[in-house]
């Protein structure tokens, strides 16, 4: 993990111990799985609060911030 600066996720650390339990780990082996790509690394954005927040009125909650920018993309995508 030093070598990587990664650390597991719950499935990955699950492989790890099986891979312990059955004596068929490696430091090969656990730096493979610590360095798959992990789902939520592809699939998420992320901003800064005060990125968002020069856009919006001071009472916005998050949860309306996120409803608004996905429905400007859906009004943006529909004008392609």
């Amino acid at each position: 993990m030093e070598n990587t600066l990664a650390t597991p996720n719950l499935s990955q650390a699950i492989r790890i111990k099986k891979m312990q339990e059955e004596e068929n780990i490696s430091v090969d082996s656990v730096e493979a799985i610590i360095t798959e790509v992990k789902q939520k690394e592809i699939t998420r954005v992320v901003f800064k609060n005060e990125q968002l927040y020069r856009y919006f009125p001071s009472y916005y909650t998050a949860e309306q911030m996120r409803r608004e920018i996905l429905t400007l993309l859906k009004i943006n995508m529909e004008s392609y």
